[in-house]
């Protein structure tokens, strides 16, 4: 009778011959996951996985002076009050708006 079961050099397991195998233990691919670190980081890659908490930041309620970005209070400078709040994550307070462009040529 042929036993035709292989073994891996590197971990001595049955099922696979190489530790470049998905298989293998000792994968560098496969250590990641099996550790715990990056778990949320392949999230992604794993399609029957479920959000464990909702992030919720509410509406963005506050509207940038310079240039009509909508953004949330909490976007705001520091140093801004709560009752006319200024930004620069949109705009840089204003260093960065973009004029409208010039009218499209009509249709010849």
């Amino acid at each position: 009778m042929n036993n035709n079961v292989v073994f891996c050099s590197a971990c001595d397991e049955a099922g696979h011959s190489r530790r470049t195998s998905r298989g293998c233990r000792l994968n560098p691919r496969n250590q990641r996951a099996t550790n715990n670190e990056g778990v949320e980081d392949q999230i992604a890659r794993n399609p029957n996985s479920v959000p464990t908490a909702r992030d919720d930041r509410g509406s963005m309620n506050c509207v940038c002076p310079r240039c009509f970005a909508w953004m949330w209070i909490e976007e705001s400078i520091t140093t801004s009050s709560k009752i006319n709040p200024r930004f620069q994550l949109c705009c840089g307070k204003g260093k960065y708006i973009i004029q409208p462009s010039s009218s499209t040529p009509v249709l010849m």
